[in-house]
């Protein structure tokens, strides 16, 4: 039956076995050192009230002292003890009262001898009163009478009572410690011996479970040393041993039939060479592909620029003509060809302004080196150069604290000059733009955000924004060529960074991009 249990569950089951005695060592030995604490809390408690019982009778002895020694002398001074003794009494009954709150039978006692002790002081402070007033006869008259006396002798009586019963408890109390140590060593002699015969019952239970599935190992893995692969190892149970037994057993099945089909084992070889060779042939292949398609790249951005660069002249030159045209009094007399002139002028300035910013598109990156940018500085430049736009606009722009960042300068700027003009241009009429320019660490890059409060952007159109020539309205709407987000998105794409836009239609949008540390 054991053998069917795992043998991390047998070595869990022993560790098991001992924290369970050493926890209840431990509970004994706290339960016991709790039980010594007390009582020796309890005598020290005791020890108080009888401090506190003694004191109380020294008192009210001063107070009969006090108060002979003024009856017979008539000097205020023989009063200090009567006096200090009733300052400090009844604190003194009040604090012993507190202590030996739990006893019943004390509290009853404590409160006869206030009574009796009021009626003590009464005694006494009329005594001396008539002494100070009418003299040493009649206050020796009251003296004479024995009431006093019998006062201090039945306060003494209960005083003794009080004391008594604190001592009975103080005898009782101090057998506990002794009882409780014997207790405890009792208790520890009896678990340690119930740990020591405990551990050695579950070890030698344990060992014993895994020495003969051990030797039936051992054995086998001789005879398969030896080269008997027939050879298979016996063992029923179903703990590790038996898993690793049976997997022994696999193992010989499989290299036994490996062995049989050597000339297949040769020929699967032949075919991995093979597939290797494919595999190198193709990575050579898709390198030779890489370097093609980035000349092409290279060569495409050479177009551009060229094709941006070379367009520039003919727009000229038609912009020239046209204007001629327009100055034509043929021309200005007519309507309609006047207002084509305008067309065409209009067409021409805009299609200048494209090409002009897809020149700039295709010299982004070119010839750049990375350098430290403090974009707190940067974004300021951009401000100061938009600082027109801002002002008829009415623009409120809030910056926060922008991190000094690893980057390409003139590419960063333009990046912000983008986005900070696109918040200043999409807003609806009569309203003033509100933008916040903000930025947050991580661990691996910084995240900035440009918030609006312009006309917003619908889904669907948040990815189409960033393509090449993209726009979303007319240009008697909103001017522009659409190429502002392509470079933005080029920029950062040269950064290794990432941007997107979050964006709801009639409550703004706010542009992010990240930008890695370690570019």
């Amino acid at each position: 039956m054991f053998t069917r249990v795992k043998l991390s569950t047998r070595l869990l089951m022993l560790i098991g076995v001992i924290q369970i005695v050493v926890v209840a060592m431990v509970y004994l030995l706290f339960d016991n050192s709790k039980r010594l604490t007390d009582s020796s809390d309890w005598i020290i408690h005791t020890q108080k009230a009888l401090s506190k019982i003694a004191n109380i009778e020294k008192r009210i002895v001063d107070l009969e002292t006090g108060q002979r020694g003024y009856i017979i002398t008539g000097k205020e001074e023989y009063l200090d003890p009567f006096n200090s003794s009733i300052a400090i009494i009844y604190q003194e009954l009040e604090s012993f009262s507190n202590l030996t709150a739990d006893n019943p039978s004390q509290t009853r006692e404590i409160e006869i001898v206030k009574d009796l002790l009021d009626q003590k002081i009464a005694e006494l402070q009329e005594t001396i009163e008539l002494r100070r007033v009418e003299g040493f006869t009649a206050a020796q008259e009251v003296v004479n009478s024995d009431l006093g006396m019998r006062l201090m002798q039945q306060i003494m009586e209960h005083t003794a009572i009080i004391r008594n019963e604190e001592l009975r408890l103080l005898e009782m109390r101090s057998l506990k410690p002794a009882e409780a140590k014997q207790k405890t060593n009792r208790s520890l002699i009896f678990m340690l011996s119930l740990n020591i015969i405990l551990i050695l019952f579950m070890s030698i239970v344990f060992l014993r479970s895994i020495r003969a599935p051990l030797k039936k190992i051992e054995k086998g893995t001789r005879n398969i040393a030896k080269g008997d692969l027939d050879y298979r190892i016996a063992n029923p149970s179903n703990d590790e041993l038996g898993r690793l037994s049976k997997a022994f057993n696999e193992m010989l099945d499989e290299l036994k039939e490996s062995t049989t089909s050597i000339d297949n084992l040769l020929f699967e070889i032949e075919e991995r060479k093979a597939i290797e060779e494919k595999l190198k042939e193709t990575n050579l292949r898709l390198l030779h592909n890489e370097k093609t398609l980035l000349q092409s790249n290279a060569e495409l951005e050479q177009f551009a620029y060229v094709a941006s660069h070379d367009l520039q002249e003919p727009l000229k030159t038609i912009n020239m003509f046209v204007n001629l045209s327009a100055n034509e009094p043929a021309l200005k007399a007519n309507e309609n060809l006047s207002q084509y002139c305008t067309f065409l002028t209009d067409a021409a300035d805009r299609m200048s302004q494209k090409i002009q910013d897809l020149l700039e598109y295709s010299r982004i990156g070119k010839s750049r080196t990375l350098k430290r940018v403090d974009t707190s500085e940067l974004v300021e430049t951009v401000l100061q150069d938009l600082q027109k736009s801002i002002l008829e606009n009415g623009a409120s722009i809030e910056v926060g604290e922008l991190p000094v960042i690893l980057g390409y300068k003139l590419e960063l700027g333009l990046l912000f000059q983008n986005l900070i003009t696109n918040a200043l241009k999409f807003v609806p009429d009569g309203t003033k733009p509100d933008i916040k320019i903000l930025c947050t660490e991580t661990e691996i890059f910084w995240r900035f955000s440009i918030k609006d409060n312009g006309i917003g952007i619908e889904n669907q159109h948040t990815i189409k924004i960033f393509d090449m020539f993209k726009r979303l309205h007319l240009d008697e709407d909103y001017e522009g060529t659409g190429i502002g987000l392509a470079q933005c998105m080029k920029i950062v794409r040269l950064h290794n960074g990432k941007i997107w836009v979050e964006s709801e239609v009639g409550k703004g949008s706010t542009f992010f991009f990240v930008i890695p540390k370690k570019t």
